[in-house]
């Protein structure tokens, strides 16, 4: 048994191949991990809009009165509902007192196109119909417009919302 010698520890050559392999397996995680947190955001603020429009048309129901789902800040035309909204009773509705109030991700637009273009508020009467008989989109993209699909929710002359896939294009 003379000069056999047990190594316990690891060389540098070792050490060096697996902070390696560390390092490649990090450049391919670490950018799926953003598109996985971006598709979170996107997901999270298209939900957000139908529960948002659901409840207004439940508690329009519910109180038997007009009910505005209303934005915060709509100067933005391209991202109208992307500061944020309320529900409040009344037409229109006044933010100062919600029943309910709705802040999407950051980095996150909210645009409403066709019926919806421009449009700071939704109404629903008592009965849960949205007023005014307006239909249109709401586009959900997030800040990798060019590279991540979005959502559109889809509203339509009742009130109804429904959500589907979009491709978004960087302005």
């Amino acid at each position: 048994m003379i000069g056999k010698k047990i190594s316990n520890g690891l060389t540098v050559i070792e050490l060096l191949v697996a902070l390696a392999i560390a390092a490649v397996m990090l450049a391919y995680a670490v950018p799926a991990f953003n598109d996985f947190a971006d598709q979170r955001r996107i997901a999270s603020s298209s939900n957000m809009i139908i529960a948002g429009v659901n409840y207004a048309r439940s508690e329009a129901a519910r109180l038997g009165t007009s009910v505005t789902l209303q934005t915060m800040n709509g100067g933005d035309d391209t991202n109208e509902w992307g500061p944020g909204f309320c529900v409040t009773a009344g037409t229109p509705g006044n933010c100062d007192t919600p029943l309910n109030i709705f802040e999407p991700e950051a980095n996150v637009t909210l645009d409403g196109i066709d019926g919806l273009d421009g449009l700071v508020s939704l109404t629903f009467d008592s009965t849960g119909m949205l007023t005014g008989a307006v239909d249109g989109d709401i586009e959900v993209c997030g800040a990798s417009a060019a590279e991540d699909p979005g959502r559109v929710i889809r509203l339509n002359a009742i009130g109804r919302a429904s959500s589907g896939e979009l491709e978004c294009f960087a302005e």
